[in-house]
């Protein structure tokens, strides 16, 4: 076993320990916990998720996406050197947010609508924070002004296209893998691409819970025995759970200040570790590497958090 695997090993079974341990110490607040997270999955996560991963199935199961695609998407192709068929997957992407971007891609590589290496890059800029989160929970919910929700979604947007644009493919075409179907065949559409599409969509729900649930119990015992520190210091908490899980973190944030607005920005770019392990479970199962994605979530929150800033400075918002 080499060095690297072995430290791999060892941060893992401390990281399992640390989750035993917190358990076992804490036994009496789990049930709280996972009754906070339930109700986030209830309310939040699965109407803002489970509709969207029904219809990216529904798109590219049933040949819609490639006939919107061949519609819409001569200017997206030339711009981000992609297939037409994928301007209904980035348009999704940008709208419905996380994890649809990612279904999308895994949908376009199966269906052999796209390239592994297309679909890496479709899921690399289109997995960010949708707008009805960073509107409702981030502009009216925190700041009472949904201009700043606008503010950070528009930003978001602009600089994830941009590193869209600059991490497309070079212009010699490269011998790639393809999925099941011949590219360019459009299939039809059938009552079984409904079901499949529904069936497929409630496994990956389930699997989206799964990741939420674990960590509402994780991080809430992690924070509970700094419960008098993050009392007075809010922000602090915030930033520190959204860095686990990103819902958690942006309701703990109970100030309207700058330093607020920062963190909310940087905490909505980058998701959180929760949805990192969503979108791994969904590209994994389809043979799909993270690179992209986690290259994309370096580069982009920091510097659409310094625009948003930038702008609310300008508008004389702080």
């Amino acid at each position: 076993m080499n060095s690297k695997r072995k430290g791999l090993h060892i941060a893992a079974y401390s990281l399992i320990l640390l989750f035993a341990l917190l358990l076992l110490s804490h036994m009496g607040r789990v049930g709280v916990y996972t009754e906070k997270g339930l109700g986030v999955i209830l309310h939040k996560v699965i109407p803002s998720v489970f509709p969207y991963l029904v219809l990216s199935g529904l798109l590219y199961r049933t040949g819609l996406a490639q006939r919107l695609g061949r519609l819409f998407g001569r200017p997206f192709r030339k711009i981000f050197r992609l297939p037409m068929a994928a301007f209904p997957a980035v348009l999704l992407g940008v709208l419905c947010g996380f994890p649809v971007g990612a279904k999308c891609a895994v949908e376009m590589y199966m269906q052999g609508f796209c390239t592994k290496k297309e679909a890496e890059r479709i899921a690399a800029f289109t997995n960010f924070c949708g707008p009805p989160f960073i509107l409702g929970a981030v502009g009216v919910g925190i700041f009472s002004n949904i201009g700043l929700g606008w503010l950070i979604f528009l930003c978001q947007t602009a600089v994830s296209l941009l590193f869209g644009f600059f991490y497309r493919r070079p212009k010699k075409r490269e011998v790639k893998e393809r999925g099941t179907l011949v590219a360019g065949k459009i299939p039809s559409c059938s009552f079984k691409d409904f079901s499949s599409a529904i069936a497929d969509a409630t496994v990956q729900m389930v699997k989206i819970a799964g990741f939420v649930l674990f960590f509402a119990v994780t991080v809430g015992l992690m924070t509970e025995p700094f419960g008098a520190f993050f009392a007075k210091h809010t922000l602090w908490e915030g930033f520190l759970i959204g860095i686990f899980e990103i819902s958690s973190g942006i309701s703990a944030i109970q100030e309207g200040t700058l330093g607020a607005f920062l963190s909310c920005t940087l905490i909505v770019g980058f998701s959180g570790v929760s949805v990192f392990m969503q979108v791994s479970s969904l590209m994994r199962d389809a043979g799909l590497s993270m690179k992209g994605y986690l290259l994309a979530h370096l580069i982009c929150p920091p510097v659409s958090a310094l625009l948003a800033c930038l702008f609310a400075g300008l508008l004389g918002i702080f």
